[in-house]
């Protein structure tokens, strides 16, 4: 038991140590604040381990989900219960962000999320509402 909650901090502070590391260069260049950076790597991390409802405070009311059986625009408890499903059958063992775009805008994120049997690419985009970063859209592709 003690060695998964090991395993499981130390796949964390790789994200973190990662996303500190590489990050920064190009988020500051691009205007994008301390907190916003905050968020998304608790996205990215909420994302490796499959932990959906620490996604929840930054969902829009309504989420555009595209999964590789499902695609709609639902709201935010249908794609809270949606991607836990998801994630239930396709347990992620790490998200690994490949490419990122921050405007003023729309803000996208794409990477490599490994499952146990598969690995998908995974694209969310982001938006201020309200002075508020909330997600708009998650796409989770093979």
């Amino acid at each position: 038991m003690f060695a998964n909650k090991k395993t499981h901090l130390h796949k964390l502070f790789l994200i973190w140590f990662f996303a500190y590391v590489f990050y920064p260069s190009q988020i500051y260049a691009q205007n994008i604040s301390i907190t916003d950076t905050t968020i998304y790597t608790t996205i990215n991390a909420a994302l490796s381990n499959g932990n959906i409802d620490i996604l929840e405070p930054f969902f829009n009311k309504n989420i555009d989900i595209t999964l590789p059986n499902n695609s709609d625009i639902f709201s935010n408890k249908q794609a809270l219960y949606i991607l836990k499903e998801f994630f239930k059958t396709n347990p992620p063992t790490l998200f690994q962000p490949i490419n990122q775009n921050f405007n003023n805008g729309s803000n996208f994120i794409v990477g490599k999320m490994h499952t146990k049997n598969q690995h998908y690419r995974v694209c969310y985009i982001t938006k201020y509402t309200d002075n508020k970063l909330l997600i708009y859209q998650i796409r989770i592709e093979k």
